[in-house]
């Protein structure tokens, strides 16, 4: 009778632990499934709007950002006669370009979705290589107009806005 019982209980004890192991294999996949969930990043997009000769002849323009203590990557254009390496723009014409770069830290973008503005630095050289930095400060979808001159002349306007962005 002892040997009946002990024979009976082997195969349900290697049934339990063939299911452990099966638990086992699930865990870790579901830890593999984990890390392919989206991940939303915080983007910031700007057009901007050139109107034809407004930009000084030989200039050289670059654009910060600064969004909740966030600076992104700057970016330029020139006229297209000028010394450099931003993205060149024929000033008899009007011209539109656009920017866009992430945070690439998903617990900052948690915060900053609930930033209302953010501040914009100008360095504008002329052909002579005189830089003059300005700073303004940008509301969300709002045209920001920037001048070249201390004459309020010549501008460009950036309209900042954002997007979250879905990644792996």
């Amino acid at each position: 009778m002892k040997t009946l019982s002990l024979l009976i209980l082997l195969p349900l004890l290697s049934v339990t632990n063939v299911e452990s192991n099966s638990n086992l294999i699930l865990a870790k996949n579901s830890k593999i499934q984990k890390s392919d969930q989206l991940v939303q990043y915080f983007q910031l997009e700007m057009s901007i709007n050139i109107p034809a000769n407004s930009i000084p002849k030989k200039s050289f323009i670059t654009v910060s950002s600064e969004v909740g203590g966030y600076a992104f990557k700057s970016f330029s254009f020139q006229d297209v006669k000028a010394m450099g390496n931003g993205q060149a723009i024929a000033i008899e014409s009007d011209a539109e370009l656009h920017y866009a770069d992430k945070i690439p830290d998903e617990n900052y973008t948690a915060n900053i979705v609930n930033v209302k503005s953010g501040r914009l630095t100008i360095e504008i050289m002329n052909k002579k290589g005189k830089v003059s930095v300005s700073t303004y400060d940008f509301e969300w979808g709002v045209a920001t107009r920037i001048y070249f001159d201390e004459k309020q002349t010549t501008y460009f306007t950036i309209t900042p806005s954002y997007s979250l962005v879905d990644e792996l």
